[in-house]
């Protein structure tokens, strides 16, 4: 009878066959990342952060709500989407067009209207 054990299959390890981008090892800090284009990679917006972002610009359009709270788990993307939107409104417009692509906005869309910048963007006190 033959072991449970396979000694012809070499042991191979989960970081063999997996890697983590580098931007996903450590956490956002607006404080350092806002103006760095590299922090923006790789950022992926999920249906989730688009309708927040949907409903924030309904409610600034159609209340005089103008301060919002953002909750949600330790490492589910609030740091990182704050940082979408610095950029989004930000001075840099380098920064501004590539916010605009990732998260693929389409030009009639509440948040493409309610959050454009122009010229030197928004001041933006991360």
């Amino acid at each position: 009878m033959r072991s449970a054990k396979h000694n012809d299959i070499p042991e191979q390890k989960l970081s063999d066959a997996v890697t983590i981008s580098r931007q996903f090892l450590r956490s956002v800090r607006l404080d350092t990342d806002f103006g760095r284009e590299d922090a923006l990679s790789g950022y992926v917006c999920q249906g989730t952060a688009k309708a927040l972002l949907e409903n924030m610009a309904r409610q600034l359009v159609d209340t005089k709500q103008r301060a919002f709270t953002w909750t949600g788990p330790y490492g589910g993307g609030k740091s990182s989407l704050a940082l979408m939107l610095c950029s989004l409104v930000g001075p840099n417009a380098k920064l501004r067009e590539k916010a605009r692509q990732i998260l693929a906005l389409p030009a009639d869309s509440a948040v493409a209207k309610v959050f454009a910048s122009r010229g030197d963007g928004w001041m933006v006190l991360p």
